[in-house]
């Protein structure tokens, strides 16, 4: 018998998160990045979530509403498909302008493919080599995101290289 850790893994289940938590934590991100985005909200309806926020652009600022759909994670990137981009008065704005705004901002692990309007973020830096986690579905309940989990694990040398930093 050897020493080394046994892999860990899960079947699918369900994770809620507090949207009013969520945006909390946005908030505090975008203030502590000091990005041209503040005071975010976030509200939705089965598959569709809205992240509407005030956004500051040279001497102007107004809110903007962005809608997402097609959430999507796997191979340790998370993607989404922005559906809509709304103004100040509601006035629809190019999708493109946020596509690539987000690219801009992101700091390198934001990509954007205009084709498609796909938003991917590079989640390697978070999370660890070895992680097998992915989504079979998203959806909004009241004043909850859940995520479907599909089975995943993590491999033993994931295990090892965490317990090893603790």
């Amino acid at each position: 018998m050897t020493d080394a850790p046994l892999p860990l893994s899960w079947d699918a289940f369900a994770l809620r998160i507090d949207l009013d938590h969520a945006e909390r934590i946005a908030n505090r991100e975008l203030e502590r990045r000091d990005l041209p985005a503040r005071d975010i909200a976030l509200t939705g309806e089965g598959p569709s979530i809205t992240a509407t926020a005030t956004v500051e652009w040279q001497v102007l600022a107004g809110r903007v509403a962005i809608d997402l759909c097609d959430l999507r994670l796997g191979k340790r990137h998370f993607g989404c498909r922005i559906a809509a981009v709304r103004g100040p008065l509601g006035l629809p704005l190019p999708v493109d302008l946020v596509g690539s705004m987000a690219q801009r901002f992101g700091r390198g692990i934001v990509r954007y493919d205009p084709e498609v309007n796909v938003l991917l973020v590079d989640l390697r830096t978070i999370l660890p080599a070895g992680v097998d986690l992915a989504l079979t579905e998203v959806r909004v309940e009241g004043r909850s995101l859940v995520l479907e989990l599909a089975g995943g694990g993590i491999d033993a040398s994931c295990i090892a290289d965490l317990l090893a930093r603790t």
